[in-house]
């Protein structure tokens, strides 16, 4: 059950801002603009991101990061977002990989959506 994520609290929902600040102040940092049209956000997962319980498991090889599900706090006028996944922190170097995140009516002003193509950018560190 836990390796199909299945199981009870098998599930870790981050907040990028509190969990990452530094990150996540270097990524609110960049002013975009007409030659600044994207601004990168790296994280890397370490043991301690993750419950108790998996902490032999997680760089054993034994578990993986199978679903990525990203929400964003928007404006109410945005109903959906294109996403840019780059494999290579050099955008022109990249191959780059689109994900949507659209409007959950359910959710308010968020937008949600599941990383599909993530994996080609997701790399493990062991």
């Amino acid at each position: 059950m836990i390796e199909k994520a299945q199981a009870a609290r098998s599930v870790r929902l981050f907040s990028v801002r509190h969990e990452f600040p530094t990150e996540w102040a270097r990524f609110t940092s960049v002013k975009i603009d007409g030659t600044t049209r994207t601004a990168g956000l790296s994280l890397t997962l370490l043991p301690q991101h993750y419950p108790f319980w998996a902490q032999g498991i997680v760089g054993s090889g034994k578990a993986e990061v199978n679903t990525v599900k990203l929400f964003a706090k928007m404006l109410p006028t945005n109903k959906n977002l294109d996403l840019n996944l780059y494999d290579d922190a050099d955008p022109a170097k990249s191959n780059i990989k689109i994900d949507a995140l659209n409007q959950n009516p359910s959710l308010g002003n968020l937008l949600s959506g599941n990383l599909l193509n993530i994996e080609a950018c997701f790399s493990i560190r062991r």
